[in-house]
């Protein structure tokens, strides 16, 4: 009894605060919420705290008009992570074409939450006319894919079920191999991927107005949920659409979190944090 005390004790002190640790090109950085994992410039992989995995890649995909959005193998400009007073803040600098982006994650003590900041900066000599970048998760089984939640409305603003109040990633699928470019995606405040806890993506823009975007691609063959990061949707962000040579822009964060009580649960979580 004393030590179960003990342990409460510790972890009421925060002595599962964030943790860093580097070596031969990698990273690990975690709090008590996640594991985020780099190699060589890369993100690797995005975990829970317990080792569930959330996504195995990061992509940054971008469009200079009508034709297919590019994505090619991102250059790795520098990578650096650093334990600051308060967390583990880990900074990415890399090329994408013709876009230079600043990538940032920071992972405080005192949440078990996940934050994301994007810039990027037009290199080169034609407007960026969309950007996409997000978390990466290749869908093996669907079956195996938890169902989905639109948060605050309940449905994507365009959701083709509107009235459900959350769907399965087989809905989401249908009708895929319709789309020109093999390409859905929907956009709303936040998402909720179901479970106990649910995983909760949010977009934190106060000043504009930019979505959290999520996209289900068919590429080679193979499924791939995109999430997190930074899409224009419907013409949002406005900062991004089209982005002119020179040009920059800071991108609203996200926020990745877990809420108890399943879809319902990360409901009312989101509406507690906007009141």
């Amino acid at each position: 009894m004393i030590g179960l005390l003990l342990l409460s004790a510790l972890l009421a002190c925060g002595a599962q605060a964030s943790t860093l640790k580097t070596g031969f090109g990698a990273i690990l950085a975690s709090n008590e919420g996640f594991k985020l994992q780099l190699r060589d410039g890369k993100l690797v992989s995005l975990q829970s705290s317990d080792g569930a995995p959330l996504a195995d890649g990061y992509e940054y995909s971008f469009s200079l008009g009508d034709e297919a959005p590019g994505a090619g193998e991102p250059t790795a400009r520098s990578q650096e992570a650093v334990r600051e007073p308060d967390g583990v803040r880990v900074r990415l600098s890399l090329r994408s074409g013709p876009l230079i982006v600043d990538h940032e994650f920071f992972l405080p003590d005192a949440q078990p939450v996940l934050l994301e900041t994007l810039s990027v900066r037009n290199d080169g000599r034609r407007p960026v006319a969309s950007i996409d970048f997000g978390f990466r998760r290749r869908l093996g089984s669907l079956s195996s894919v938890p169902r989905l939640a639109a948060i605050p409305w309940g449905r994507s603003l365009m959701n083709p079920r509107p009235g459900y109040p959350s769907y399965r990633v087989e809905d989401l699928v249908r009708g895929l191999e319709l789309e020109p470019r093999g390409v859905r995606s929907w956009g709303s405040e936040a998402w909720a991927f179901d479970g106990e806890p649910a995983f909760m993506v949010s977009k934190l823009s106060p000043n504009g107005v930019e979505y959290s975007v999520l996209r289900i691609q068919r590429e080679k063959g193979e499924l791939r949920l995109r999430f997190g990061g930074a899409a224009n949707w419907v013409r949002m962000p406005e900062a991004t659409g089209p982005l002119a040579p020179g040009a920059s822009a800071r991108l609203a964060p996200t926020r990745y979190e877990f809420a108890k009580g399943g879809w319902k649960g990360a409901f009312y979580a989101y509406r507690s944090r906007m009141e």
